[in-house]
């Protein structure tokens, strides 16, 4: 199987992995979208499918297989390129987006679900529940045709095997392409000779911990400075910030109503999209707003403090306070989202060098809260009720000056998407 890819280019899929990579569990990816949610301005990001994505990081773990002749057995190695492939069909419709909110709710993630796809429990009525495209489950009957190890395969999706570090890990080949493949389709450049230098120097250790030469150091750099640079586009976007808050209200009003539910996580987008459509109270935000004009950026603010440490139980409590601070300051309509980064733009990572054994770390983890305001009502907030807002914002969720990393919002005077930071 030849794979034609706008990031590596011409490839082949090694053996074992063919037959899985056409079962409708992981078919179903090339219908969930790498990025959160459609943008308008980061178009061909938001078109990417976590589909191309997990076939580059099988890509990676083949080039490393060649290059570094890992002391591994080729049952394991055959189970870690099927792990690779499973790592994330259990990724809900839009991704971590309606994963979220599934999790403040009911404790859901996607990380058990695997275990129940490859168990056969994965939905409350059989074994032959449809999966995708009206297809019934393949998975365990292809991995025992094809003699893969399910056994191994749920030791390294349950973090129990050292090969799951390569998967599972803070640096790893997964996230090695999603930066590489973001930041391709936002047009930055280097992105696959970072991906394919950095994966050449991974490694495990016997019991389990991330391994690399410390004189590689700098091939890590490189893949944090462009991680950063990635998520300062996708977290300060907007447009794509706006889709997303629009998105979140939907989904939190079609699962207050019973619309949706957690079983609902094998949905694709579209199927997602087609149900929110079929409800009164989600129809008109998805087609007027969502999928069409999209509400008008007020403002961005990021603070150096959590959610909780702002004194609020989930995201959702902080952005019902936002929304309603927004009113009493005369905003129309408002729609708040809240993002919590959790080493979003920088993390630490640390390795154990392959040629001395001895520990090395590099990095600090980020850690903050981004408040975004969006207005359902296009006429501009006045600079005054600007003022006015972020005061009794900042008074409500008791922050002070130090607390905020920056302010940004869109004033007449700039251009459309033009930011600043905001002054009194």
């Amino acid at each position: 199987m030849i794979v034609y890819d706008p990031l590596y280019g011409r490839f082949e899929v090694p053996q074992a992995a063919r037959v899985i990579v056409q079962t409708p569990e992981f078919r179903r990816l090339s219908q969930i979208r790498l990025l959160n949610t459609i943008s308008p301005t980061l178009a061909t990001l938001g078109e990417v499918r976590r589909y191309s994505h997990t076939l580059g990081v099988v890509y990676l773990e083949t080039l490393w297989e060649k290059h570094t002749r890992p002391k591994f057995s080729r049952r394991e190695l055959d189970a870690f390129q099927a792990s690779i492939i499973l790592h994330d069909i259990g990724t809900p419709p839009f991704g971590h987006l309606f994963e979220y909110i599934l999790r403040e709710r009911t404790g859901w993630n996607h990380e058990a679900v695997i275990v129940d796809v490859l168990r056969g429990q994965h939905a409350p009525e059989n074994t032959a529940h449809q999966f995708f495209a009206a297809r019934t489950l393949k998975i365990i009957k292809i991995l025992e045709k094809s003699r893969i190890d399910r056994d191994v395969i749920l030791g390294i999706l349950t973090n129990r095997h050292p090969l799951s570090q390569l998967i599972l890990g803070r640096l790893d080949f997964d996230n090695v392409d999603n930066v590489a493949r973001m930041a391709w389709a936002l047009g930055l450049p280097g992105g696959a000779d970072v991906a394919r230098s950095l994966s050449l120097e991974l490694g495990v250790t016997n019991d389990g911990r991330l391994a690399c030469a410390q004189e590689s150091r700098q091939r890590v750099l490189d893949w944090m400075d462009m991680r950063r640079r990635v998520y300062e586009v996708i977290v300060f976007d907007p447009q794509t910030v706006a889709a997303q808050a629009v998105l979140t209200k939907a989904l939190w009003r079609a699962l207050e109503d019973g619309l949706l539910g957690v079983d609902d996580w094998s949905l694709t987008d579209e199927e997602l999209l087609a149900r929110l459509q079929e409800s009164s109270a989600t129809k008109d935000l998805v087609n007027q707003q969502y999928l069409g004009i999209l509400p008008s950026h007020v403002f961005t603010m990021q603070i150096t403090k959590s959610v909780e440490e702002l004194g609020f139980g989930d995201r959702h409590e902080l952005m019902r306070e936002v929304e309603s601070q927004a009113l009493k300051a005369g905003v129309t309509r408002p729609v708040a989202y809240v993002f919590q980064d959790r080493g979003t733009f920088e993390k630490s990572v640390e390795f154990i060098d392959t040629e001395d054994g001895q520990s090395w770390s590099i990095g600090t983890t980020s850690h903050s809260t981004v408040v975004y305001l969006f207005s359902q009502s296009q006429t501009p907030t006045r600079p005054i009720q600007l003022s006015q807002l972020v005061n009794a914002i900042t008074n409500t969720i008791q922050i002070h000056d130090a607390d905020i990393v920056r302010l940004l919002h869109k004033t007449q005077a700039e251009g459309v998407g033009e930011q600043a930071r905001l002054s009194f």
